[in-house]
């Protein structure tokens, strides 16, 4: 069952990258999907991690799924926070642009 969820996702993920590939162009959508296999690749990282974190402290089976839970959202919340504060400054300094490139 988790290989389907998987697989599921994947396929969503690269018909989302057909419609933009569709409506705003090839080079559009070949960036949208280097971003995508590489949150991919850095969400297995986060897996591995996870479950070594797990196996250090002995957490209960019962609990990894609130562990997840609670993880995964404030992976998703500080990253949201991040992209704000960070385009905020782009948009604030001329010189950020230029340092951060």
């Amino acid at each position: 069952r988790p290989h389907l969820h998987c697989i599921f996702w994947l396929c969503v993920g690269l018909a989302f990258n057909g419609g933009v590939w569709a409506t705003l162009g090839p080079d559009s959508a070949i960036a949208w999907l280097d971003g995508y296999i590489l949150e991919y690749l850095l969400s297995l990282d986060n897996v591995f991690f996870f479950h070594v974190i797990f196996k250090a402290y002995a957490t209960p089976a019962d609990q990894v799924y609130k562990g997840l839970f609670l993880g995964i959202l404030g992976a998703v919340v500080l990253r949201l926070a991040f992209y704000c504060v960070g385009s905020g400054f782009f948009h604030l300094a001329y010189f950020v642009q230029v340092l951060f490139g």
